[in-house]
């Protein structure tokens, strides 16, 4: 059902909200609705708006192309940085359903508070049903206290014979693709690990509510890198035991 200008985030499949809106509402009860941000394209930035009413127009930015989640949740910490030197954030893609959202409030509560505590960088791990395939999975090492682990290293989808091991192994976790850490610690860590593609989010960022944003944005943000936030960011920091 998903097409490029009816994407799976902008469809009912429960048949009363859509996938963005449920992410929403679940997360409201945890922050108002002046703190949520959504990075889209063009194609669905429309159709997010009419959806999103209450979500300011300033807030929903659309990338001039796709450059994977570290740019996109990278110029939203610069963004946010800038705006709120103490901001924690929080990033969600629009394409989960959740059964227990009241656990799931709890512990996104539980993350926040650690993010704000210092360089903490937390993710979300699924425990595994099935040898799936099709998701990347989290190893977990050293247990740590409030029921955390700590991150050992993060595994790309893996072939059947491997998601077997994992399974048996106990220790490891599909990767959400939910994060939580603060603004600051992001933006330090992009700095580090994506040294030629931090400067050019930090000047688009810093053209943000000026009139040129837009070709700032447009001009620079196809010369970030194409790369997911977890590698970019985590996997680096996983790989020296941090």
């Amino acid at each position: 059902m998903s097409r490029r200008l009816r994407a799976k985030q902008v469809l009912a499949l429960d048949g009363k909200r859509t996938m963005i809106q449920h992410t929403v509402a679940r997360l409201k009860p945890l922050a108002v609705e002046k703190s949520f941000w959504v990075i889209t394209n063009d194609d669905l930035n429309e159709v997010i708006a009419a959806q999103l009413p209450r979500i300011s127009l300033q807030q929903i930015i659309s990338e001039p192309i796709g450059r994977n989640t570290a740019p996109a949740i990278g110029l939203a910490a610069f963004i946010l940085a800038r705006l709120d030197p103490d901001a924690v954030i929080g990033m969600f893609p629009s394409d989960h359903v959740i059964a227990d959202e009241g656990k799931f409030q709890k512990i996104i509560g539980q993350a926040a508070e650690l993010a704000s505590q210092g360089e903490n960088m937390v993710v979300l791990g699924i425990h595994p049903s099935r040898p799936e395939t099709g998701y990347g999975y989290i190893e977990a090492g050293e247990k740590l206290s409030g029921g955390l682990l700590r991150v050992k290293r993060f595994t790309e989808k893996p072939n059947a014979e491997r998601a077997q091991e994992f399974m048996e192994a106990g220790n490891y976790f599909w990767n959400s693709g939910m994060f939580v850490w603060s603004a600051q610690t992001l933006a330090k860590a992009l700095r580090e690990h994506l040294s030629e593609t931090a400067p050019y989010l930090e000047e688009i960022a810093a053209a943000f509510s000026t009139r040129a944003f837009e070709k700032t944005f447009a001009r620079l943000y196809p010369k970030c890198e194409n790369i997911s936030v977890d590698y970019a960011v985590l996997e680096p920091r996983s790989a020296k035991g941090e």
